[in-house]
């Protein structure tokens, strides 16, 4: 506009200035041009800006919950009907209204958005790398629109430890300049009901210089979920043994009511009991939903219904029970997705067997040897050679005080403990 009046005034001057000499003709008129354009100029306000990045720019990483719980809508004062998800996302990505995080931060931040649930987090947008054959920075709204709460668990630690800032897992050391210069922003529902302590990798990042921020979608009036957080038990178990463990429940969105949990094999019930409207100490201490109920129960009989199963001439050293946690649902539980929980537990036929090597009769290897014959469940075995012993050279055979010479007699053992043996007589 400024050029193009300009450009008029000059034009209507030129026919009042014809009549003068070289070069006030055309002095004139383009002074007073450069005047109405000067004046357009000022009203518009154009500003020349230069802009210098020196060193490098702070990072922010995103961390977004992408689990099943994020699929819920709450209450809000002003009846909004979008999910936990919606209203993450839009926070990044903005409105037609207002620009969103991403658009603002991305002038002066490299910026990073991460998705994560049950899984392996992945990198979903960022505003310096490639992602899928886009260009850095390119698809923000598009990419982050497509996320679907589809994971069936929520692993907090695993959003933190997905960012480029914590490299604690590969052992290398991240700048401490650039650190310091860097957040990471989680934005969830708080349900962490798998894998570590979210709060020790945020520690841990804090002790680097990288801040952790939070930010909580749900609502005042949670609505009523009843689940299986996890079962813990050891991973094998003898055959005429006892299996004994705790299911972790949870238990949010209503006032604590009497629970009936049960552990299934097969369909059939093989333990369960019903807990009453209290939780323990230890989860009022923490201040969670979740109650941890101890378990035990005989798994003779169904070691026995699975060798039988396995047909006649077959001899199994270990076999497999497959069992699964399950917790009634109550009135108004939203997910019954959660309500019960698949885990395996193997069971021995036969008693374990543990050689010991070591080249004299130390206290450790005696220490050992007795705490293991304790256990009817273990059979030991002890070889002692080498200088100073009875057995000065390691004598290699299948008989009992040899030393397996192949690998069908060494595989007989579930276990060996290597003590100081003389590594000269080993090729």
């Amino acid at each position: 506009m400024g050029l193009a009046a300009a450009l008029g005034v000059v034009w209507y001057y030129l026919r009042e200035t014809k009549s003068l000499g070289f070069p006030y003709n055309n002095l004139l008129p383009g002074l007073r041009g450069a005047a109405v354009a000067a004046v357009i100029f000022i009203l518009a306000g154009p500003i020349w800006h230069k802009q210098t990045i020196v060193g490098t720019l702070g990072r922010v990483v995103f961390a977004i919950d992408t689990s099943e719980s994020m699929s819920l809508t709450d209450s809000s004062p002003g009846g909004g009907v979008e999910t936990r998800l919606d209203r993450a996302t839009q926070m990044l990505t903005g409105s037609d209204a207002s620009p969103g995080w991403l658009e603002v931060l991305s002038q002066t931040h490299h910026v990073d958005v991460v998705s994560f649930s049950s899984g392996s987090p992945y990198l979903v947008w960022s505003s310096t790398e490639a992602i899928g054959g886009d260009e850095p920075g390119q698809l923000a709204s598009a990419a982050i629109a497509a996320l679907v709460p589809l994971g069936e668990r929520t692993d907090l630690a695993s959003g933190l430890a997905m960012s480029p800032l914590d490299t604690s897992a590969s052992g290398v050391n991240a700048d401490a300049e650039l650190a310091n210069r860097s957040a990471v922003v989680m934005m969830s529902d708080g349900r962490d009901n798998r894998g570590t302590s979210a709060a020790e990798v945020a520690t841990r990042l804090a002790s680097r210089g990288v801040a952790v921020h939070a930010i909580g979608f749900g609502s005042s009036d949670e609505r009523t979920d009843i689940g299986i957080v996890s079962v813990e038990r050891p991973e094998s178990v003898a055959s005429d043994g006892r299996l004994a463990g705790s299911v972790l429940v949870k238990q949010s969105g209503t006032k604590k009511q009497p629970l009936r949990i049960r552990i299934e094999s097969g369909g059939n019930i093989v333990w369960q009991e019903t807990i009453d409207a209290g939780g323990d100490e230890a989860s009022e201490n923490r201040g969670t939903d979740e109650r941890r109920i101890a378990f035990e129960f005989d798994v003779q009989a169904l070691t026995t219904a699975l060798q039988e199963a396995s047909g006649r001439g077959v001899q199994r050293g270990t076999v497999v029970l497959e069992l699964r946690a399950v917790v009634d649902a109550v009135e108004d539980d939203i997910a019954t997705e959660n309500n019960s929980l698949d885990f395996r537990v193997a069971a021995t036929t036969r008693d374990r067997r543990l050689l010991i090597l070591d080249g004299s009769s130390r206290w450790e290897i005696r220490y050992i040897r007795n705490l293991f014959e304790r256990d009817p469940a273990w059979d030991i075995e002890t070889l002692l050679f080498g200088p100073g012993t009875d057995q000065p050279t390691v004598s290699r055979g299948t008989d009992p005080g040899q030393l397996p010479n192949s690998s069908e007699a060494i595989s007989k053992y579930d276990a060996i403990i290597l003590g100081e043996v003389p590594p000269e007589q080993f090729n």
